[in-house]
């Protein structure tokens, strides 16, 4: 039965069975097994001999000793390996010769660290979801707490209200992180939510406004309305005179009383008084007083208590001149904003001041909108056209050329403008500066390209994907073959483990088309299977005779070693600096 056998060198530890011959030198043990040796220790001490543990005799015919100081600086001095011995009792184990084989038992889940008196003590740090963490004098096993949990997945949560403000950097709480806020509500400070906004809710037509400590939604009354569309409406005889700018005057009802002095022509009598255009009738008979007041109609001009005013709702188009309202008798409107016409045909203002928006008409109002859909402006007038937007629909007809047709709103290669030979799935050639033909012996059908007859590559050939050889024979007429891969797969299409493969080296036998192979012979040992050397192998062969094996070198004990399937005969084994053979 094979089994490993030590190879005896210089420096080997070897007990021997047996030895035929003489030899010189010592052994190791009793010596009961060993023949031809004659004589034996003195039952007594011999003059000047003594006999005692320290020293170790031999018996050549004389009584000879070595002391046990020798044998132990001896010892001490062909120690080596994993620990050397520098004195008696003294070993010292060589740094990184602990290995975990050498190391006990440690419970699983369990790790080393330094504990009391820096010795090393086992660490239970299997706990669920708990972490290592240092106190600055030990490492211990803990739980996260506090803010966020950790699960044995390494998933952290955050605790809840565990976020603070401080936390958070400036500008990252997006809208999308807000809470959901109720249909036509607005966040706001307000005054009774101690600290804390809260969605404050305005109805239809309804507007903010702060009244010192809060806001309060309320629509607008009084001498103005809004609708929901921000169009305000003055109310009938709202407009008084206090409130129109730059005094019209006041002309008044005066009656013409007392004396004068002076002259008229023509009789001393004063002369008839009448009433004209714009005086309302009066009697005057130069004696008696006469009030002369004006006829004033009451819907465009009436008589007030300081004199005569224009009657509210009296001034309208007709009243106005041409070119008459100046922009300094408008009253203020919103930079930015313009007049436009509303519901009743009210003017209002509209806000037309947003970033890159137009005025835009949807049939009956005017409204302030962004360009989208196909074109996006800018506040400079600067027009963008979007990506994909340009339909076939938008194109003109002349925007074809030779080799373009346009049909049905499509822009389409006409190859027939320069190429021949056309049919499906031919690939095109140049024939000219401006020709093509469609190859026959070339087609691909979008998946496969296919060729009749030769293909000559006068450059490199990279194959990203997979290169597939349905004939028999691949011949590489090459120097030199480089391959980058770090491994080759021979035999790829079989699942057999005793099968074999290998590589030929042509030449060897003297012969074209043979040569020596090294193969994996596979069935070896029950399917272990192991590299050996076949002579005179076919370059067309499917099979290999084993002429010899390649022995092998593997490093460890005799476990680990049959783990590995080393344990092959004419296989070397190296453990502690000793040989050993598989025989």
């Amino acid at each position: 039965m094979a089994t490993w056998k030590k190879i005896i060198v210089s420096g080997s530890q070897a007990e021997l069975a047996g030895v035929t011959g003489s030899f010189t030198g010592s052994f190791i043990g009793d010596g009961s097994s060993l023949t031809g040796v004659s004589g034996e220790f003195p039952s007594t001490p011999k003059s000047g001999i003594s006999y005692d543990a320290t020293k170790f005799f031999v018996n050549d015919g004389a009584s000879k000793f070595v002391s046990g100081s020798q044998v132990a600086a001896y010892v001490f001095g062909e120690a080596s390996g994993d620990a050397t011995i520098t004195g008696p009792g003294v070993i010292t184990i060589a740094d990184d010769a602990v290995n975990n084989d050498k190391l006990a038992n440690i419970t699983r889940g369990s790790i080393k660290v330094g504990g009391a008196l820096n010795a090393p003590t086992d660490l239970n740090a299997k706990t669920d979801g708990q972490i290592l963490v240092g106190d600055g004098t030990d490492i211990n096993s803990v739980a996260v707490s506090g803010d966020v949990t950790i699960s044995n997945t390494g998933a952290v949560t955050i605790a809840n209200n565990a976020v603070e403000t401080a936390m958070i950097a400036d500008e990252q709480v997006t809208l999308a992180k807000l809470a959901h806020a109720a249909a036509n509500t607005v966040l706001v400070r307000d005054a009774g939510s101690a600290g804390d906004p809260s969605f404050k809710e305005v109805t239809n037509t309804q507007i903010l406004i702060g009244d010192g400590t809060g806001f309060t939604a309320a629509a607008l009354s009084g001498d103005v309305t809004m609708t929901n569309a921000g169009a305000v409406t003055i109310a009938n005889d709202a407009v008084e005179t206090a409130m129109i700018a730059h005094s019209l005057g006041t002309l008044g009802t005066h009656a013409f009383t007392g004396s004068f002095t002076g002259s008229f022509s023509g009789t001393t009598d004063l002369p008839d008084l009448t009433d004209g255009n714009g005086i309302a009738d009066f009697t005057y008979d130069g004696s008696s007083t006469a009030t002369i007041a004006l006829d004033l109609d009451g819907s465009t001009l009436a008589v007030g208590s300081g004199g005569v005013k224009i009657s509210d709702g009296g001034v309208d188009t007709d009243q106005l001149a041409a070119d008459s309202v100046t922009n300094a008798k408008l009253a203020n409107i919103t930079r930015g904003s313009i007049k436009v016409g509303v519901g009743s045909n009210a003017p209002t203002d509209l806000d037309a001041k947003t970033d890159g928006q137009i005025l835009v008409g949807d049939g009956t109002d005017i409204n302030s909108v962004a360009v989208s859909g196909d074109i996006t402006l800018a506040n400079n007038g600067a027009v963008t056209i979007a990506s994909n937007a340009v339909e076939g629909s938008m194109l003109n007809s002349n925007v074809a050329g030779t080799g373009l047709d346009y049909t049905s709103n499509e822009l389409r290669v006409d190859v027939s403008d320069f190429m021949t030979n056309g049919s499906n799935n031919r690939v095109l050639t140049a024939t000219g500066t401006d020709g093509l033909n469609a190859e026959s012996n070339l087609t691909f059908n979008g998946s496969t390209l296919g060729l009749t007859g030769a293909m000559t590559i006068s450059s490199n050939l990279t194959v990203s994907g997979n290169l597939t050889v349905t004939g028999d024979t691949i011949e590489q007429q090459v120097t030199n073959l480089n391959v980058e891969d770090k491994f080759i797969l021979l035999n790829s299409g079989s699942s057999t483990a005793g099968d074999e493969a290998g590589i030929i080296f042509g030449g060897a036998n003297g012969a074209a088309g043979t040569g020596t192979a090294l193969i994996w012979n596979g069935d070896y040992n029950s399917n272990d299977g192991r590299l050996a050397i076949a002579n005179t192998v076919a370059s067309d062969a499917t099979s290999a005779t084993v002429s010899y094996y390649v022995g092998g070198v593997f490093l460890g004990n005799t476990s680990n070693a049959a783990t590995a399937q080393a344990d092959h005969e004419g296989n070397i084994r190296i453990e502690s600096n000793e040989i050993y053979i598989y025989a």
